[in-house]
């Protein structure tokens, strides 16, 4: 048995390699014109099909309730209906569906919109069929075909020649039902219902699923052949079953299966994975050991005390964000480059160093450094990994990893401790932000994570700052998304997550969002420059004590735990996409 599956295998694996030799950037040109060329030949060598009163004709024309004529033909219709609008808001706004791609949201917006559109326009056509209102009915049923066939083009092949795909296919369509009305043609309109019924199903065979639940595909093109197939058999469909009900009637049942299906898949889908792969770029606040290990830093009790009863080198009473986003992505905590015993770098690594920032003057550990830090890590594990040295991480998986970035708070700080002013400190934000951007493009990255700053305390100019920071970080994440198309970049707003703790404490049980847990002074923060947490004078408050601040400048586990969470939601997210469905 194992020698007959090889060559099988080897085969499949064969015509997959030359369907993505044909669909290279260089060879795409040249696909497009045959297929163009093609279109042409068929309409040429095809006779001329007329309009026919016949068409409108259907097996079941029944009035059954309250005089509405073609009663089932009309209500079965109302079912795309019930699952195009729901599908519709839950890809657009929420961030409930598996779609880690700007592509997949336009074309399920246009499927889901199709399917509504149907709902309504086949109902319309069908209470009188004629010439005229076809079109309500015939043009939404191409935009969610062709939408289907442009997503599968998106998930698994290139999101950009997707999305041509899907607006070539429905400027095509458009032409179609020009011919039809103007020229009494129908040859263009019925190709263009017959190429996803073998487009569809080819793909969904032949192409490497990107998410789990793949399987559901197969369902869906199952139903939405059946589907063109109880069409075509309409009258005989409706003779088999004894006049209970006709083929296109269980053609509108079918097609809406198919909507519910693929309702059902984006709703339990994830990114398919060998395993989640995450590199951390950042300061303190993701410093889970860097300074510690990297200088020899002692960062004593009470640091620690909550969850790991030891000291860590992490500036928090247990655990950090990012440790909370490795629980939630269900893989271990990161550990850090800098980490010479006990590291484990299956799932990825950490180059956060308390202190960090995007300027390199008398910091360590700057943005620049950490950079070329990820590079000789990068390039080492490409030296190990033919030698078969443990559980190294793959070039695909280096593609497919995500990229955190949470830096910039340090920029902005150290220029109110130099006593600028804060219109010299906003003048420097746009060259901080540009050594972000310039790191991204370094890294020639498929998807980041980005984080913007977050707030502090009730220092105006600070959190001003912070907001134009994050103004002009926003205005990067677009030019680099209409720069770089297969870039995936998320845009997390800190700010607001932070922000939100302090202005509506109670919600979270914090008694005292302000005062520092541990720290020298007492109320109203608890808080000495020089008499910081860890410091013989400074003095901690109880555990499980529900605090925000942990030393007045960095989080409690509590407050990391909320935070974490939050950024997992995508509620707070440009575009609203889980972390979850970028870890690849």
């Amino acid at each position: 048995m194992r020698a007959e599956s090889k060559p099988k295998a080897m085969f499949l694996s064969s015509e997959l390699h030359h369907l993505r030799h044909l669909l290279r950037r260089e060879n795409r040109l040249r696909l497009a014109l045959s297929a163009a060329l093609l279109l042409v030949v068929l309409l040429l060598v095809t006779p001329r099909v007329p309009h026919s009163p016949s068409l409108h004709l259907f097996a079941d024309m029944r009035t059954l309730l309250a005089g509405v004529p073609n009663t089932l033909n009309v209500l079965t219709t109302y079912p795309l209906l019930l699952f195009g609008i729901p599908g519709l808001v839950l890809c657009l706004f929420g961030g409930w569906f598996g779609i880690s791609l700007r592509g997949e949201t336009v074309a399920w917006a246009f499927y889901f919109a199709g399917n509504a559109l149907a709902g309504f326009g086949s109902a319309y056509y069908h209470l009188k069929p004629d010439d005229d209102r076809i079109i309500w009915d015939r043009l939404p049923m191409m935009i969610s075909s062709f939408s289907l066939l442009s997503l599968l083009v998106i998930e698994r092949v290139n999101e950009r020649l997707g999305l041509s795909c899907l607006f070539s296919l429905l400027a095509l369509a458009l032409v179609s039902i020009a011919c039809e009305r103007v020229f009494d043609d129908l040859r263009l309109c019925i190709l263009l219902h017959l190429m996803p019924c073998i487009t569809i199903p080819t793909m969904v065979y032949l192409l490497t699923p990107k998410y789990t639940f793949s399987r559901f595909w197969f369902l869906a093109t199952g139903f939405y052949l059946l589907a063109r197939f109880e069409g075509f058999a309409d009258r005989k469909v409706y003779n088999a079953n004894g006049y209970f009900i006709s083929g296109h009637s269980l053609e509108h049942l079918c097609l809406s299966m198919v909507s519910f299906i693929l309702t059902l898949m984006l709703s339990f889908r994830s990114i398919r994975i060998a395993r989640c792969v995450l590199f951390n770029f950042g300061d303190s606040n993701s410093d889970n050991g860097g300074l510690m290990a990297g200088l020899g830093f002692y960062l004593g009790p009470p640091a620690g005390r909550t969850f790991f009863n030891r000291t860590t080198g992490r500036f928090c009473d247990g655990r950090l964000y990012i440790d909370f986003i490795c629980e939630g992505l269900k893989i271990n905590f990161l550990s850090h480059y800098l980490e010479s015993s006990g590291a484990n770098f299956e799932h990825g690594v950490n180059f956060a160093v308390a202190g960090a920032a995007t300027v390199t003057t008398t910091i360590p550990f700057p943005l620049s450094t950490q950079v070329l830090q990820f590079l000789h890590f990068k390039n080492k594990t490409r030296e190990l990994r033919p030698q078969g040295v443990g559980s190294l991480i793959s070039e695909d998986e280096f593609k497919d990893a995500v990229y955190s970035f949470d830096m910039g708070q340090n920029d902005i700080s150290k220029g109110f401790t130099a006593n600028l002013t804060y219109q010299q400190v906003l003048e420097t934000l746009p060259a901080s932000v540009s050594r972000i951007k310039d790191a991204i493009i370094t890294l020639a990255l498929r998807k980041k994570e980005n984080s913007t700053l977050d707030s502090v305390g009730c220092l105006a100019d600070y959190n001003n700052a912070a907001m134009a920071f994050n103004a002009l970080l926003d205005k990067m994440c677009q030019d680099l998304r209409s720069q770089y198309h297969n870039l995936t970049i998320v845009c997390t707003d800190m700010y607001a997550i932070k922000y939100d703790l302090f202005a509506n404490p109670t919600t979270y049980g914090f008694e005292h969002p302000l005062m520092a847990c541990c720290g020298h002074g007492g109320p109203p923060y608890n808080y000495v420059n020089l008499m910081t947490c860890g410091q013989p004078t400074a003095t901690a408050c109880p555990v499980g004590t529900r605090a925000v601040s942990w030393d007045g400048v960095h989080y409690t586990e509590t407050a990391n735990q909320i935070i974490a969470s939050k950024i997992l939601s995508a509620r707070y997210s440009k575009p609203s996409i889980k972390l979850s469905c970028l870890c690849y």
